[in-house]
């Protein structure tokens, strides 16, 4: 089987986007609100985004007053555009699964639509575990590999998306590599996906549908993503 170059792959990626106008690669309404529900942000503190694509999640903190923050993505042509359109921001090039930082470096880290990026998810919680302080979180959102899967295979009709999300998790398996990486606590908190970024990502067809499924009496496993607090 040949290996994939997830640096050339990620950074083509970002430039075809852009070059199209798209520089939108998540939901930053929902990631603001999880931030909010942990109310684990304090603006003394050392934060770290990984994969912060070209800064527009940590600008929103930045605006906000936190600028105690560094942001990291594996795609150059993310970073090159974000260092223009946010001279302000601390954002570097950096591989999730090899993090340049000492042990013990940053109060808090999270991602969005990262997690199942990784082709190995393990070593990036081991990492992440060994550059947070004592006591210290990460707060993250991944795709739900029920729903995920399933969607994608049918709006690519085939099993392409193994290639660009090879580590979708149920929340057990989330649960377990975390607290074999070093965690002694995780947590998962209910975000319902009702934002105007997920309503459009759903077919016209169904977003009546959508917009009336009870998502907050839905178990944990029938959710579209994981909202995921790990503590150090």
């Amino acid at each position: 089987m040949t290996s994939i170059d997830y640096k050339e792959m990620y950074d083509q990626y970002w430039k075809h986007a852009l070059k199209r106008g798209e520089e939108d690669s998540g939901d930053l309404e929902l990631s603001m609100l999880f931030l909010k529900k942990a109310n684990l942000l304090r603006k003394q503190q050392s934060i770290l985004e990984i994969g912060c694509a070209i800064g527009k999640l940590s600008n929103a903190l930045h605006d906000m007053g936190y600028h105690n923050i560094t942001g990291i993505d594996i795609a150059s042509s993310a970073i090159t555009f974000g260092k223009n359109r946010f001279p302000h921001l601390n954002i570097y090039r950096m591989d999730a699964n090899s993090l340049k930082f000492p042990k013990e470096h940053f109060d808090i880290c999270f991602s969005f639509d990262l997690v199942e990026h990784l082709p190995d998810v393990n070593a990036h919680f081991k990492e992440v575990w060994r550059i947070l302080k004592p006591r210290g979180n990460y707060l993250f959102q991944t795709p739900n590999i029920l729903s995920n899967s399933l969607i994608t295979t049918i709006q690519n009709r085939g099993l392409g998306w193994k290639v660009f999300h090879p580590s979708l998790q149920f929340p057990w398996t989330l649960k377990e590599k975390l607290l074999n990486s070093g965690f002694v606590k995780v947590e998962f908190i209910k975000i319902s996906p009702l934002s105007s970024h997920k309503i459009q990502e759903v077919p016209k067809f169904a977003r009546w549908a959508f917009k009336h499924m009870p998502w907050k009496i839905f178990p944990l496993f029938l959710q579209i993503g994981f909202y995921v607090v790990a503590y150090k």
